[in-house]
């Protein structure tokens, strides 16, 4: 059984911001197109193994919920399963370096 995977709104943001990032570095098109084909490849694993990836124990004490993390290149995503409902839900997407 699969589940459904739901872009929160503040993901949607953090990944735009990276992407408005990339552009204004003058970083081409194709190089992009190609690492949003790789992240999007990574996300949709989690419709099958959606805890495949280890528990963010700051994260989770922080929201009072597990929350994993995705080690994706220089960035972490986070995100939760709702069991109940068969659904991951992406909460955020850093760089690395970026403080909590």
């Amino acid at each position: 059984m699969t589940y459904r995977v739901v872009y929160s709104g503040p993901f949607q943001r953090d990944l735009e911001c990276h992407v408005d990032y990339l552009l204004g570095s003058s970083v081409s098109i194709e190089t992009i197109e190609a690492w949003y084909s790789r992240l999007y490849s990574r996300l949709e694993g989690l419709e099958v193994w959606p805890r495949l990836y280890p528990v963010d124990e700051r994260y989770s004490e922080m929201v009072g919920h597990e929350v994993r993390k995705i080690n994706f290149g220089d960035y972490l995503m986070f995100y939760c399963v709702e069991e109940s409902a068969r659904r991951v839900i992406l909460l955020a997407f850093y760089h690395g370096a970026r403080q909590r």
